[in-house]
């Protein structure tokens, strides 16, 4: 990895604890993207919020929510029919679908268990959600929860883009497990270090130098980058990290940052997995 790679790499750890700092995840969800925080409710300090009874009346409704909605007096919403409400709103530039907050709480009435529904909202412009919106230049990705709770069902939701854009960053470095185990981490503890064993591993083409004598630029390209595919493939069979690569080497960690008590097994099963 390129001292730029692994100045990026840190920087979006820094990012990555700052963001779990106002996302926290609890409990379980019937509906969550598989692998990508498959946890429940959703509690930040800029969450849109609104409480509904099981007859579907209005108990309380946040002004973010009531923005996001596009309904102008959200107290005189309390105590009607959602929607009945929904149905006079103005939504913001049309970008946000309120199916998705009503098949949700549908959803939840039904199974008395919590629904949980992500997804993007083309156009939904940036005055619809709170706070000040620092995501890259990309279409909101909201995440919608809701929980049924002594009679009532309590609607969240919350922008996740800029998460979600940190995930994808991530994974140009980092395997899907270092991304997992991140998410489980406590926000102080992502930068934290700590001494253990573990097994390293590098690997490389035979006879590569040779073979760039022989082929051009654009076939060394292509070869070098097909084989550090198939060794990176390897190497996420048996819980390893790619560490950096270095031409036509690959540098691969076993036990760190995922706990591994079987290491040096996997290590010299990914060598033999290489080697096929």
């Amino acid at each position: 990895m390129t001292k730029d790679a692994e100045q990026r790499v840190k920087s979006l750890e820094a990012e990555l604890a700052r963001l779990k700092n106002g996302i926290r995840l609890s409990g379980h969800s019937i509906a969550a993207p598989a692998g990508r925080l498959a946890t429940g409710t959703v509690v930040g300090s800029e969450e849109m919020l609104l409480q509904v009874d099981l007859e579907g009346k209005v108990l309380y409704l946040n002004g973010p929510m009531a923005t996001l909605m596009g309904i102008a007096n959200r107290r005189a919403a309390v105590g009607l029919n959602l929607e009945h409400v929904l149905e006079n709103a103005d939504t913001p530039g049309g970008g946000f679908h309120v199916e998705v907050v009503l098949g949700c709480i549908e959803s939840c009435r039904n199974s008395n268990q919590a629904s949980v529904v992500e997804t993007v909202f083309p156009g939904l412009p940036a005055s619809a959600l709170p706070g000040t919106r620092t995501s890259p230049n990309t279409d909101p990705i909201l995440r919608v929860v809701a929980n049924l709770s002594k009679g009532q069902i309590q609607v969240i939701a919350q922008d996740v883009t800029k998460l979600r854009w940190i995930e994808s960053m991530f994974a140009r470095y980092v395997s899907p497990q270092v991304i997992e185990l991140l998410h489980g981490t406590a926000s102080d503890e992502v930068l934290v270090t700590d001494s253990r064993e573990i097994s390293i591993l590098f690997g490389d083409l035979r006879g590569f130098t040779s073979m760039c004598e022989r082929l051009s630029a654009e076939e060394v390209r292509d070869t070098v980058n097909d084989f550090l595919t198939g060794m990176v493939q390897c190497i996420d069979r048996h819980r390893g990290t790619v560490d950096k690569f270095v031409g036509d080497e690959v540098m691969a960690l076993f036990g760190a940052p995922l706990h591994d008590d079987q290491h040096a097994l996997n290590a010299i099963l990914t060598a033999l997995d290489m080697q096929r």
